[in-house]
């Protein structure tokens, strides 16, 4: 069993929070609305997957990873954006974070819990 945290500030809205609550069985998914809240709770608990947003308002997915970088932490990260992919390498390259697995689009449940179940088994590419 894994726990995977999915920062994303469209999770401020109840709808879209409650279709992604409770449908990684096996699994938990904590959900954060913001970058700052997302880098609280990894303070606090333990991850072991990060899903990024990457454009969100006040801290965005780089903001995020930057700091991710600065703190010398370790969590895999999936970025998930619909936003260009290039801007989005390169974003990536100048944030110094070393750990991002992937860019994908925004990831469903279901996409969510193949990477889950990947950490699980240790067969994270």
């Amino acid at each position: 069993m894994a726990t995977g945290l999915y920062i994303d500030d469209i999770f401020k809205m109840p709808f879209t929070r409650g279709n992604y609550e409770k449908k990684l069985p096996g699994h938990t998914l904590i959900l954060a609305s913001s970058g700052k809240e997302g880098l609280e709770m990894l303070a606090n608990q333990p991850v072991d997957m990060l899903f990024l947003d990457w454009k969100m308002p006040y801290m965005s997915g780089e903001d995020v990873l930057r700091e991710m970088a600065r703190r010398g932490l370790g969590v895999p990260v999936v970025v998930c954006s619909s936003e260009d992919r290039e801007e989005i390498t390169k974003g990536v390259a100048a944030s110094g974070y070393k750990r991002v697995k992937a860019v994908n689009s925004k990831l469903s449940p279901q996409e969510m819990w193949v990477y889950l179940e990947n950490i699980s088994a240790n067969a994270l590419p």
